[in-house]
C-alpha cells in the first residue's frame, strides 16, 4: 500500500492565515489557495486525521439516530405540522386536549 502523503494548503484570510491539509489524492481546496501547497507537519495531519475521526464518528451517531423507527415516526409528524396550512392539516384529528396532552408530553410540560 503507497504511503499516505499529506499536503497543507495556506492562504491568508481576514489578517490570518487559513490552513487546510488533506491528502494529496483528495481535490485541491476551490477558492483563495493560490500558492503551491506543502509538505503537512506531523502536528497537523494528527490534528486532521482526529477532526476526521470525530466528523466519523458524528456521521455514524446520526445515521444510527435516524434508522430508529421512534425517529421516522417523529420526523413524519413533524414534517405533517410543518407543511400545515388552513386548508390542509392534520389539527382535527386530535382534540384540542389531546393537542394540549401530547404537547405537555413532548416539551416536558413546557
Amino acid at each position: 500500500m503507497p504511503k499516505e502523503e499529506w499536503l497543507t494548503y495556506e492562504r491568508e484570510w481576514s489578517g490570518s492565515v487559513m490552513r487546510v491539509t488533506q491528502l494529496s489524492t483528495e481535490p485541491r481546496p476551490r477558492t483563495g489557495f493560490s500558492q503551491p501547497p506543502r509538505p503537512a507537519t506531523k502536528v497537523e495531519i494528527t490534528e486532521e486525521k482526529a477532526k476526521r475521526a470525530k466528523r466519523e464518528q458524528d456521521r455514524v451517531l446520526r445515521a444510527k439516530f435516524e434508522e430508529r423507527q421512534d425517529y421516522k415516526d417523529a420526523k413524519a409528524i413533524h414534517d405533517i405540522l410543518e407543511w400545515m396550512e388552513p386548508n390542509s392539516h392534520p389539527l382535527d384529528r386530535l382534540t384540542p386536549a389531546e393537542w394540549a396532552e401530547l404537547r405537555r408530553r413532548l416539551t416536558d410540560g413546557r
